[in-house]
């Protein structure tokens, strides 16, 4: 039977890396306190981007993991299906690598330009992961399918193609104004991006469990035993030998 543990706790691990962040309440708060809190803007949004990109990169390992097991299980070649996985799996990783929330954090307080870095590494690194969902999410309805299953996994991408040196001049000739709705585009994109994956996992989930066969009725869950014949005051008999009471 395919093991199904992994790939489960992949999925669990959902509301602890797939972080939204309140835009308006952190630009209040940045506001309030003369621009120090965009500091702990700028570390949750490196940190959710480093924390999510590794989690997917382990769940494609482990949904390919899945299918070859239930693949060998019922006699289906998925081979085409888990090479399409182990393909973008790497590809996930190439870029799943931990970009260093703390780092970036550091270097944009020492120099204002590195912020403008920054921004076009999280842009350009969104845009290439939704290119990757999408086929993962394609090869595991593939894979469900040719093992008589409906996946009905469905995504569709959040994070719009945006030009980056269009942000970086509009900010530029609005003197910074035009740069706190780049930040608003940098915080709800992944948020949008964590809610359509939170509905093709809840979906992965739900196939999972149907193609997990349920354990047999217990006699306890069968109905009362039917009664025993003979007097009903009689005393209970002894222990076995060696055994243990209660």
């Amino acid at each position: 039977m395919a093991d199904t543990l992994f790939l489960e706790s992949d999925l669990k691990e959902r509301p602890a890396t797939d972080i939204e962040i309140r835009f308006w309440p952190a630009l209040l708060l940045s506001l309030i306190t003369f621009g120090i809190y965009s500091y702990v803007v700028i570390w949750r949004l490196v940190s959710r981007r480093d924390r999510h990109f590794r989690r997917i990169a382990r769940l494609t390992e482990d949904a390919g993991v899945y299918l070859r097991d239930r693949g060998a299980d019922e006699g289906v070649d998925v081979e085409g299906v888990l090479t399409r996985l182990k393909r973008v799996e790497r590809s996930t990783r190439l870029y799943a690598y931990e970009r260093g929330a703390t780092l970036w954090t550091l270097l944009v307080f020492l120099a204002g330009i590195a912020l403008w870095v920054l921004w076009y590494v999280l842009m350009e690194d969104f845009q290439k992961h939704e290119e990757d969902e999408e086929t993962i999410v394609s090869a595991i309805n593939h894979g469900l399918g040719l093992l008589g299953q409906e996946g009905n996994l469905t995504y569709e991408r959040q994070v719009p193609a945006r030009s980056f040196w269009q942000f970086m001049i509009l900010t530029l000739i609005t003197f910074g104004i035009y740069g706190i709705y780049w930040l608003y585009c940098m915080v709800e994109d992944g948020n949008r991006h964590f809610r359509a994956q939170a509905e093709w996992e809840t979906q992965l989930a739900a196939a999972i469990a149907a193609a997990t066969p349920t354990a047999a009725p217990t006699a306890a869950s069968t109905g009362p035993a039917a009664p025993t014949s003979g007097p009903t005051d009689a005393p209970p008999a002894a222990p076995a030998e060696g055994g243990t009471i209660g």
